[in-house]
């Protein structure tokens, strides 16, 4: 009897699992990340495997392919992507975090993201968010050469993306350091305003959110992003979002081509990679150094600890 007892047993569990998908990689309740977590990603460059390859090694390059296969699989998972007001209206009411939900950021404005990204995200309808340089943008559409939209990119872009401000022409370096941690509050302040000032001209006014330039704040860039009504500001901390999350400090998840599948679909499980690797950035004008997680620091660069 208790023979037959075990072979039911273990002909029920090969008929379930094979039902449910044995070899599925999907995301369970147990695996899930909990409810009160959203990863937000963070995308730079975008070019096909084949170009990809060509080029020296860049951290800020992923493959069009895998891209695809990454929107691919949360579409499949029921993923939810929320747009920055989303994300901001979760983070300040009393309501838990929505389920199964993330972000998705694009850093630097590459002209990648209107060929190779917004197409994808609009097949999911994936809204997204795209920080802007605005100092690199041109008025007309160019060609594909690889490098930074256009305003009317941006326009085109801006049905699904939230255009953002990633700064004027503070992502770049001063004796080796990020200008934010260098320059003064008026300093910030003018560079940022005029940012603002062309995205509203360009796009409408709207919404607020901000990417430090290489990942870092300074106290002098939160006390303006402050009085900017700024409400989102996003770090390359590696972290989730929580309900504890201080809004102008986010952390990210940094989608590089050293990301694999399991490690990219470990994010949306309950145990993430540690410490995905951090982007530098590609640069296709200045001599800058890579993007990096400076965390925190203040206007007279003393190291300050990003929780």
């Amino acid at each position: 009897m208790l023979k037959k007892s075990m072979f039911f047993l273990f002909l029920f569990f090969i008929i379930t699992q094979t039902a449910f998908g044995l070899e599925d990689e999907g995301i369970t309740t147990e695996n899930m990340i909990s409810n009160n977590q959203i990863p937000v990603l963070m995308y730079h460059h975008i070019l096909p495997e084949n170009q990809r390859a060509a080029l020296p090694y860049n951290a800020a390059i992923i493959s069009f392919e895998s891209f695809k296969e990454q929107m691919g699989w949360l579409h499949q998972q029921g993923w939810k992507a929320l747009t920055l007001e989303e994300l901001s209206k979760s983070l300040s009411n009393e309501d838990p975090l929505p389920e199964k939900s993330f972000v998705i950021t694009f850093d630097d404005g590459y002209a990648s993201n209107l060929f190779f990204a917004f197409p994808t995200l609009n097949r999911y309808n994936f809204p997204a968010a795209e920080f802007i340089i605005t100092a690199n943008l041109e008025e007309e559409i160019r060609k594909w050469d690889g490098k930074k939209l256009s305003w009317k990119d941006v326009k085109a872009i801006s049905k699904l993306f939230s255009i953002q401000s990633h700064s004027h022409t503070f992502h770049q370096q001063q004796d080796d350091k990020p200008m934010l941690t260098v320059k003064t509050q008026e300093e910030i302040q003018e560079d940022l305003d005029f940012a603002w000032a062309e995205i509203d001209r360009h796009i409408e006014p709207g919404f607020r959110a901000f990417a430090y330039p290489y990942g870092v704040a300074s106290q002098a860039a939160i006390d303006v992003l402050k009085n900017q009504d700024v409400q989102l500001a996003f770090t390359t901390k590696t972290g989730y979002v929580t309900k504890e999350s201080d809004p102008l400090l986010l952390p990210r998840f940094s989608i590089t081509p050293s990301v694999s599948v399991e490690d990219f679909q470990s994010i949306f499980q309950s145990k993430p990679i540690e410490d995905p690797t951090l982007v530098p950035r590609p640069d296709d004008q200045n001599d800058e150094k890579p993007e990096q997680d400076f965390g925190i620091s203040s206007t007279d660069n003393k190291q300050l600890e990003v929780e």
